[in-house]
């Protein structure tokens, strides 16, 4: 897959990136620096992301990560997904059994 297919949305707290396929967008990474993390600032960025994904017509999926040994800083992965479910993510049930992505926000 080329870089071509990637976007970067920036901030001065964070970033999310981006891959754009035909029907669908992936969040691939929403990144929040250490010292900015549970003031809000995700949610900023996830908004950014929703509405840049509303403007291109295009549904989001993505795949929270679960913790491990590079991302050991990061919310549990229970807590990712009740946090995406807020912001409107459902199962995702459009998708095969063993879709690599468990989660879905439909542009509508």
């Amino acid at each position: 897959m080329s870089l071509n297919n990637y976007i970067t949305i920036n901030s001065q707290h964070g970033y999310a990136m981006l891959r754009v396929e035909q029907d669908y967008i992936v969040i691939d990474v929403i990144f929040i620096k250490e010292q900015f993390r549970g003031k809000g600032y995700g949610s900023k960025l996830l908004f950014n992301v929703i509405s840049y994904c509303k403007l291109q017509g295009k549904s989001i999926v993505l795949v929270p990560v679960k913790l491990n040994k590079y991302y050991s800083n990061s919310l549990s992965y229970n807590v990712l997904c009740m946090w995406y479910k807020r912001w409107g993510f459902i199962d995702n049930n459009l998708y095969p059994e063993d879709s690599p992505y468990p989660l879905i926000y439909i542009i509508k």
